[in-house]
């Protein structure tokens, strides 16, 4: 199996000192290719006989002759962008800091990891299919990576598969600054996309589910715990309830650890000091 990856990004910024803004847009094209074993379906062979000792039953176990292998080839196309701006609302070197992030899929690939998704079973499931970006842990599915984020994409807080996907999402972000050398900020997320009103956990209807918490900026970009304190009551419930069993408020703590562009002098200059 093979999978070759293609994008294309355009960026601007202004790097104003009151009411900076920025935005990414990329182009994304994946080609995914799986090798097929091919089976002779109308020519079945006796593999084994299995008789049971008690009943004296006897089970045929069968297989099917290898006719060959063929190639079966998939493609998806992406479009998606990011925006922010630091609105300046009177505190020194602290704006509120608003992020949107918008994603269309042009092209569809049947597997959910390549749609427009949000968390996975395994927690906040950051998959990072296209292995661009440098990570402690990649893909993990146990431990404490499990519940690591990305803030290159949708940057989402969400704990768990929450979205899936297959034509559009769109995500915001507002986090508060306060006052003072504490590295703590208010955020809020919301989120919503083209079938949230048919998932099935989504009982009230929603048109977005949101979450809103506490940020701890450790270095700005690079190192950040967010805890969740509360969210969409059918969120909760789904975690709670279902097969992914995420019940308590430790278990839907994210963090982020980017270690892109990361060296020793930028720590020094970044690390927030109580």
């Amino acid at each position: 199996n093979s999978r070759s990856f293609a994008t294309a990004t355009y960026s601007f910024q202004n790097k104003r000192a009151l009411n900076s803004y920025s935005f990414e847009g990329m182009l994304e094209y994946g080609q995914l290719t799986n090798k097929v074993v091919l089976g002779d379906l109308s020519n079945p062979q006796i593999r084994f006989i299995r008789t049971d000792t008690v009943t004296n039953e006897q089970d045929t176990i069968r297989y099917f002759p290898n006719i060959g292998e063929e190639k079966e080839q998939e493609s998806f196309a992406r479009v998606s962008g990011v925006f922010k701006y630091n609105l300046d609302i009177g505190i020194q070197d602290k704006p509120l800091e608003l992020r949107f992030y918008g994603a269309y899929l042009l092209q569809e690939y049947k597997s959910t990891q390549y749609q427009n998704s949000v968390g996975s079973a395994n927690r906040a499931g950051y998959y990072d299919y296209r292995f661009d970006d440098y990570l402690m842990h990649r893909n993990a599915d146990y431990g404490l990576f499990r519940n690591q984020i990305s803030n290159r994409r949708d940057f989402s807080k969400f704990v768990g598969p929450i979205a899936s996907a297959d034509q559009w999402m769109l995500t915001a972000n507002v986090t508060m600054p306060l006052p003072g050398k504490l590295p703590f900020k208010p955020y809020l997320e919301i989120l919503t996309f083209n079938d949230i009103k048919d998932v099935p956990f989504n009982k009230e209807g929603s048109s977005f589910f949101y979450t809103v918490g506490i940020e701890i900026e450790l270095i700005q970009d690079r190192l950040e715990v967010f805890l969740n304190l509360a969210q969409s009551s059918d969120v909760s419930g789904y975690q709670e309830n279902g097969l992914i069993g995420i019940d308590n408020f430790g278990e839907r703590i994210t963090f982020v650890l980017d270690l892109n562009n990361l060296r020793p002098t930028k720590v020094k200059k970044q690390l927030k000091l109580f």
